[in-house]
């Protein structure tokens, strides 16, 4: 095998410019050998100067893939804005997407050809060692002669080059306090989320990074849950996604490989609901979901889609989703669901709109309820994401919007309250509302959300949600705040009766069925397709409930998922939607079918006498649609 003889001409000059003022290599006077190639650009040089081995077996000159060319762009542009702290870029990646190999051109390239940089690669294994530090004795020994640099010594996982370049290039396990005995200018972390203790390793690794614009951390690997191994990998890209200074998230799904694909003669098959999404979201061809058929049914999975999810990622939430126990709700309904979300509308606050604040008398009560208004202020960093907008008028839609409301305690770091909007004439989520307050403020934010939509709320009433619908009762006109019902164990949901006429939702297992009943209400919503939601941190909360040993579903922590159940509960026990009738009959939809259910003997009497629970439970028209 013979390295290239001819240089390819530069094509990137801005690139190079700024890469050599990071560097201090400015092109007038550079302190390393001009035959070691210093005036081409990282692309150009590592292009026309690194070979590989491909996965047939072959050598050849590497030549960046799509997702290769991503991630140059991404580093490009953070070594032309270096942060203070120096570049870091966390990748979230699918199996075999050469995250690894463009890792490895890029610290090979920076510790041949910088000065007095110091490079390290940490793996979770000894195989993983092996195989990336063989990338770069072959990067090595690819080189021109006469770009050659001299070492002092190469063994086995490390190079130690002669002056002028005084630098070194070494290869170890992630483990202990592995990498912690030197000042590393630029550090490779591969299958971070494999690692055991990663924390502590990283813990001791990070401080021997300066903090300083020439630094560069690069951290890649596969998923593995949200605990245990992959707990530390999964919050730092959570932080990344978040905008942790100085981090660029990156996130490499499988579709993005181009030989991740299979050739397809004629039509595929019918395809199921999730091939269907992906194809919509991501618009994906025949041959690539063919590709993802076969590696599902074949050997490596076999028919397991959920590890395929993990391995082969579509999204960084679907990477994540690997969890021990059994789920409550469908995964494949779910993650459907989460191919199909959008980015909000807007985001921002509510406020009160100016002359229509709350005016309170002497107990704290509002005097002008009729007169509060709502209006909402654009706000990037703002608690409320909108889809979709409350149209001008909702008086000729009674009961069509409700809230369903997760209340916290509202300590740092502790559980979010999350409060959520249902159109229940149009079937779609509207808005979310998340952050972290003290549950008397928070109240206060329900009820502008609630006249923003004019919308009844449901606050969970148990716990903190005590203070929530006090502030809420002071606010609100009674209409707009929902009463608690007990639901009967074996008897429909019709035949639910008022709690005493208390404000809020039971979400405590025991009190009244209301935590069950919210629960099944929001599996019938998710397997029958019960409305439209494309809020994708919702999504990934809901899927993943899982019940306890016991049986009864696990909610602590899952505040999206709360909230959601109880906007499910209130939805199913509110009267039905019944719009202006053109509306309705353009719509095909028929309001006469009856209740099914009557109230006569013992039943009626256990609900504090038949008289009272026929004036309670009438005959409601239900919403149904009329198929022709």
């Amino acid at each position: 095998m013979s390295a290239p003889s001819e240089v390819p001409p530069l094509r990137n000059l801005s690139a190079i410019e700024a890469y050599g003022k990071v560097w201090g290599r400015a092109s007038s006077g550079l302190p390393i050998p001009a035959t070691l190639g210093a005036a081409l650009g990282p692309e150009e040089w590592i292009q026309s100067r690194l070979w590989i081995l491909t996965k047939a077996g072959e050598r050849k000159l590497f030549c960046p893939t799509k997702i290769q060319r991503r991630l140059d762009t991404i580093l490009a542009e953070s070594i032309s804005h270096p942060p203070p702290t120096g570049s870091r870029i966390c990748i979230l990646k699918g199996r075999q997407v050469m995250a690894t190999t463009w890792s490895a051109t890029r610290i090979f390239e920076r510790c041949v050809r910088t000065p007095n940089v110091n490079g390290l690669v940490l793996t979770d294994s000894a195989e993983t060692l092996g195989a990336v530090w063989r990338m770069h004795q072959i990067f090595y020994n690819s080189l021109p002669d006469s770009e050659k640099p001299a070492t002092f010594y190469s063994n086995k996982r490390e190079f130690t080059f002669k002056p002028p370049l005084n630098s070194s290039l070494s290869a170890q396990i992630g483990v202990g306090y592995a990498g912690t005995g030197q000042t590393l200018q630029i550090l490779h972390i591969t299958e971070l989320a494999k690692w055991k203790s990663a924390d502590e390793t990283m813990g001791a690794l990070m401080p021997t990074v300066p903090k300083m614009p020439q630094s560069l951390v690069i951290v890649e690997s596969t998923a593995n849950g949200q605990t245990g191994d992959g707990q530390y990998f999964y919050e730092l890209c959570r932080d990344a996604m978040e905008g942790m200074p100085g981090y660029h998230f990156e996130f490499c799904p499988w579709f993005d490989v181009d030989d991740y694909t299979l050739p397809v003669e004629g039509d595929l098959d019918p395809l199921d609901d999730e091939e269907a999404a992906l194809r919509e979201a991501y618009r994906l061809t025949d041959g690539q979901l063919a590709w993802r058929r076969y590696v599902i049914d074949g050997d490596e999975f076999r028919g397991d889609v959920e590890r395929f999810r993990q391995e082969y990622p579509s999204n960084s939430q679907e990477a994540f989703r690997k969890i021990e126990g059994v789920r409550v709700f469908s995964a494949n309904k779910c993650f459907v669901n989460l191919h199909r979300c959008t980015d909000p509308l807007d985001i921002g606050d509510l406020r009160w709109d100016r002359g229509h604040s709350p005016r309170l008398n002497s107990s704290g009560s509002a005097t002008n309820r009729e007169d509060l208004k709502a209006i909402f202020v654009p706000n990037p960093g703002g608690n409320l994401r909108i889809w979709h907008y409350p149209p001008p008028k909702t008086g000729n839609y009674p009961n069509r919007f409700c809230i369903g409301a997760d209340v916290a305690e509202g300590v740092e770091g502790g559980d979010l309250s999350v409060a959520r909007v249902l159109d229940r004439y149009e079937r779609r989520m509207c808005a979310t509302w998340v952050g972290q307050m003290d549950a008397s403020v928070f109240g206060e934010q329900l009820a502008l959300l609630a006249l923003f939509y004019r919308a009844i709320c449901a606050p969970e009433r148990n716990a903190m949600g005590a203070a929530t619908l006090a502030k809420l009762a002071d606010i609100l006109p009674g209409g707009l705040i929902w009463s608690a019902k007990r639901f009967a164990s074996g008897w429909p949901w019709s035949w639910a009766s008022p709690d005493d006429d208390r404000f809020g939702w039971l979400t405590a297992p025991g009190n009244g069925g209301s935590r069950v009943f919210m629960i099944e209400s929001m599996g019938d919503v998710i397997r029958g397709d019960g409305w439209t939601d494309q809020d994708r941190e919702a999504w990934t909360d809901i899927m993943g409930v899982i019940r306890a040993p016991s049986g009864s579903p696990r909610l602590t922590g899952h505040d999206y998922a709360a909230a959601t159940c109880i906007t499910a509960g209130v939805d199913r026990t509110l009267p039905p939607v019944q719009g202006p009738r053109k509306r309705a009959e353009k719509d095909g939809y028929d309001f006469r079918e009856p209740d099914p259910y009557t109230i006569s003997g013992p039943l009626a009497r256990s609900f504090r006498g038949k008289k009272a629970a026929m004036k309670t439970f009438v005959s409601r028209p239900v919403k149904r649609k009329v198929w022709t």
